[in-house]
């Protein structure tokens, strides 16, 4: 069972990352590139057991959005390529740091200018809305050992 649970914001920091396809999967670990391109995080699983070395998951200690687009990828959380697609492109580093840490600000800025761009936003935010509540069910566990 999770410890701490992350900003909703998180989600959609997956589903851009699956969108723009930066996930790259092996049998038990994954390469995630950063949103602006410049890093690339480290996920690694073993049944419930979660390592990653994203910010937010090795210092904040939940899952980072990493693990979240992994999990997606795995089918361990819910993930729709249509309602994701209004995600694509959303430099997410770049906002972060325009807003100081204000996730909830970052993502009501995206999601406004999506309506803009005549997206369909609420399925997007639907979709989020049930991973959230998949990822409370979920019983994983994270870990900041790299070896598992």
């Amino acid at each position: 069972m999770l410890k701490k649970m992350p900003p909703v914001q998180k989600v959609y920091e997956a589903m851009t990352a699956i969108t723009d396809h930066r996930v790259s999967l092996k049998e038990s670990s994954a390469s995630v590139l950063s949103s602006e391109g410049k890093r690339s995080y480290t996920v690694k699983w073993k049944d419930d057991l979660y390592y990653s070395d994203d910010p937010a998951t090795y210092w904040q200690g939940y899952p980072g959005y990493p693990i979240l687009a992994v999990m997606m990828e795995l089918g361990r959380l819910p993930y729709d390529a249509h309602a994701a697609e209004s995600m694509s492109g959303v430099e997410w580093h770049v906002l972060n740091e325009q807003f100081k840490r204000d996730y909830d600000a970052a993502l009501q800025s995206v999601l406004k200018q999506k309506q803009m761009q005549e997206y369909d936003t609420d399925s997007t935010q639907k979709l989020a809305d049930i991973c959230m509540q998949k990822l409370k069910e979920c019983n994983i566990m994270l870990t900041r050992k790299k070896n598992i």
